[in-house]
């Protein structure tokens, strides 16, 4: 409950607190977000939601020679909190938000349906055009690997043919799966090095910035 006060403050902290470990809503309204997001039972929702809007893993400063994106890219949106995050942030932003797994996807078509800048598709990021496999990997609805044996996840996106789109992303923010591919790390700083790009941590995520791009009228 402390976090939540201090993020939310008393009286809004504490009706989010009610809500979430409390009465356990499916409902919940967060402070600051502009419609309310649906959670499941039982499941990992909860969890994921903490981590965006009260952890605030992707509450990273956009760099301040940008101007505002445009264009954000969700991939393994999930149920679409981390969506919802970035819509209620940059709401002038055209979101694209991925998700393989169907039960995640119907969750993220309820969550984001309010909101008309976010289109939800129910596909993966892959770096070949492929037919994929969901498997579950025991780790709830957050843990389906997406695979075309035996490669799969970042792994594959940034073996081959990232030299024709890595070079164009202003920001790239990306948590790193080793304990699910092995090698994934090693590929992804293999790809990312031949660029200019500095780096930031924030909680399991890592915040990637391209140097090249030079400060554009706002």
């Amino acid at each position: 409950m402390i976090r939540m006060i201090q993020v939310f403050g008393l009286l809004k902290g504490f009706l989010f607190w009610w809500n979430l470990k409390v009465f356990r809503s499916s409902k919940i309204q967060i402070p600051g977000i502009k419609y309310p997001v649906f959670l499941r039972k039982g499941i990992f929702d909860s969890f994921t939601l903490r981590e965006i809007f009260l952890f605030r893993h992707y509450e990273f400063q956009w760099p301040s020679h940008f101007p505002e994106p445009k264009h954000i890219i969700d991939a393994g949106a999930n149920v679409g909190f981390t969506s919802i995050f970035f819509a209620n942030k940059y709401p002038n932003a055209a979101i694209l938000s991925l998700e393989p797994e169907a039960s995640n996807f119907n969750q993220l078509k309820l969550n984001t349906g309010p909101y008309p800048a976010i289109t939800a598709i129910q596909h993966a990021l892959w770096g070949t055009p492929a037919h994929i496999v969901v498997r579950d990997m025991g780790y709830g609805q957050r843990g389906f690997l997406v695979e075309e044996v035996p490669k799969g996840f970042e792994k594959n996106v940034f073996e081959k043919g990232f030299e024709s789109w890595l070079p164009l992303v202003k920001v790239l923010v990306i948590e790193l799966h080793d304990r699910m591919v092995n090698g994934t790390s090693n590929t992804f700083f293999k790809a990312i090095s031949k660029y200019n790009f500095s780096v930031e941590i924030l909680g399991d995520n890592l915040i990637f910035v391209n140097e090249n791009f030079e400060a554009s009228p706002r």
